[in-house]
């Protein structure tokens, strides 16, 4: 595919040693370095290579392209002699620029433009394509212009985007466990992640490291800034700034005053570093607001949930044909049962098949709020108020949670705090706050109530066991009915659920894990617990269907005989 770059510095730029790292053009067998693109998440521009980057200040939010290497040839003792580099884009939300070939770039030698530097120079510099009722594709307004096109009759050449073909490889580890990541300790704020390191630390990505972030003596580190320790000055400068150092042979003084740090192939100016003369350490300002983010759960946590919902879709599926196909009785109990059946299975197979769509931004915000009402739903209809029409129970189950993510759509209109970002890095809720106040919160009252009706219904029956005889004869079914109801909600939601609260803060794979085992196979205990398989019967049918078929051939032994 073919990508647009920007292999060039701008005329601003001062340093000869990085424009010419940027702007020649070297083989990938020479340097194979300066042929790895970078991309910008911050302008969403793309880069020719690291130095590119620097020289247009955009390298602080830039990451590599991926490489990989495939041998072409290997030598006698099976080592690889010759290769081939292959170069792929990041993950990107985002999407890539496709190169686009204008069939007029330039002013024209004989154009009397030309002398116009002015107008030459905005036709060379930037690319907005143009294409005439001809057909023919201009660079810019500016190239229109000097080549005596009008542009009343030329129209906005509509910009080709290509997507990243890396997606579902880092999209891959998407575990059922995000569904309920409200780890603020070790995770910050997104959803799904978790920061490469801690408090008052910054990654290096080239040392591959975390680095600690100091300030100097007379101020002290807080809310990510240098605070004075004497005075109220407010710097914005070198020596009020958090910092990062590097021992002395970590960087080079260059002869005009400026330092080069090694392992970021970068160059300082004079104002944009200090050095102890005690130690030679070298110091420059941390840019810590740009938090180094990480894929929390693993790919085991990913096949185990991929497992565990298969067999719980399939359950499922079981679970509402046998509503539908065998008789019984239309109990508001059994349309319970079928309600929560149907809202799990939408909620589980979205999950499964829609949930790692984040290069489809609008498809992949629908299915996280979609995923959203409907796993909201399932709790609902886990719980049993005592409510004995299934018209109220339905504006119970259905609506509750639809006014619960109207208002999560309300804050994430006006980008609250709690606004969910539906879709933004996973298609599910990215904000933790709107995880815990639209997902977990509501969650936790409804285990509460239900764990407030399991003991309030033990508690009856247990009184009516106390009395007579006659008392506990007459005992009513409805109340064991009821009592058997919670004891087997309970396990499908208090036991999946309370894992997950637990999982949050223990940050502990093996609870992780059981958490993802119990929750992603709640279909299949809904088949088990709320199915009543008639074995007896069963085994009958089968011996019956055995005696015909013995019958059947002791009939055809005697015919022949």
């Amino acid at each position: 595919m073919t990508v647009q770059m920007i292999s060039k510095c701008p005329r601003s730029w001062s340093s000869k040693s990085i424009e010419q790292k940027c702007v020649n053009q070297v083989s990938v067998k020479k340097d194979p370095f300066l042929s790895i693109p970078v991309f910008s998440r911050l302008t969403e521009l793309t880069y020719k290579n690291l130095y590119c980057a620097v020289c247009n200040d955009d390298a602080d939010f830039s990451e590599p392209w991926i490489v990989y290497s495939r041998c072409k040839k290997r030598d006698k003792n099976g080592d690889c002699s010759s290769s081939r580099l292959f170069f792929e884009p990041p993950h990107l939300n985002g999407t890539l620029r496709e190169c686009i070939k204008s069939d007029m770039y330039s002013c024209p030698n004989n154009s009397e433009f030309k002398v116009h530097r002015e107008i030459s120079s905005k036709c060379d510099i930037y690319a907005s394509h143009l294409v005439t009722e001809d057909g023919l594709v201009v660079k810019n307004e500016y190239c229109a212009k000097c080549n005596n096109i009008s542009l009343d009759t030329s129209n906005c050449l509509k910009q080709e985007k290509l997507k990243s073909e890396t997606n579902e490889v880092h999209n891959s580890k998407f575990s059922l466990a995000i569904i309920i990541d409200i780890d603020f300790l070790n995770g910050g704020t997104v959803v799904g992640t978790k920061e490469r390191c801690a408090r008052n630390y910054v990654y290096d990505p080239w040392k591959k490291f975390c680095r600690l972030v100091t300030c100097d003596k007379d101020s002290r580190l807080e809310d990510d800034k240098c605070i004075p320790l004497h005075g109220i000055k407010n710097q914005v400068s070198i020596e009020r700034c958090p910092k990062l150092t590097f021992d002395s042979t970590e960087y080079s003084l260059l002869d005009d005053g400026k330092a080069f740090i090694k392992s970021r192939n970068k160059t300082l100016r004079m104002h944009e570093y200090t050095i102890n003369i005690n130690t030679g350490r070298l110091s420059i300002c941390a840019y810590i607001n740009h938090i180094q983010l990480e894929t929390k759960f693993s790919d085991f946590e990913s096949h185990l949930s991929i497992l565990g919902i298969s067999v719980s879709i399939l359950s499922l599926l079981t679970k509402i044909l046998l509503f539908f196909l065998k008789p019984e009785p239309r109990k508001v109990s059994n349309i319970l049962v079928l309600f929560l059946s149907i809202s799990l299975l939408i909620a589980q197979t979205m999950f499964l098949v829609a949930a790692n769509h984040t290069d489809l931004p609008l498809f992949c915000k629908s299915v996280g709020i979609l995923m959203h009402y409907f796993f909201l739903c399932s709790f609902f209809w886990m719980n049993k108020p005592i409510i004995t029409q299934i018209i109220q129970y339905s504006v119970y189950g259905w609506v509750i949670p639809a006014i619960i993510v109207c208002t999560a759509l309300i804050n994430e209109i006006y980008d609250t705090k709690i606004a969910p970002k539906y879709g933004v890095v996973h298609c599910w809720i990215s904000n933790r706050f709107a995880l815990l106040v639209f997902f977990a919160i509501p969650m936790a009252i409804l285990l509460i109530v239900n764990t407030g009706f399991f003991l309030l219904t033990a508690t009856q029956i247990n009184r009516v066991m106390k009395e007579t005889k006659i008392a506990r004869e007459s005992l009513k079914r409805k109340e064991k009915w009821r009592f058997i109801l919670y004891i087997k909600l309970a396990l499908i939601m208090g036991m999946t659920w309370s894992f997950g609260f637990i999982a949050a803060y223990a940050n502990n794979e093996i609870i992780w894990s059981l958490f993802i085992i119990f929750n992603s196979l709640q279909g299949f205990y809904i088949l088990i617990a709320f199915t009543h398989f008639r074995y007896s019967a069963i085994i009958a049918k089968i011996r019956q269907l055995s005696f015909k078929s013995h019958s059947s051939s002791i009939a055809s032994v005697s015919t022949k005989l």
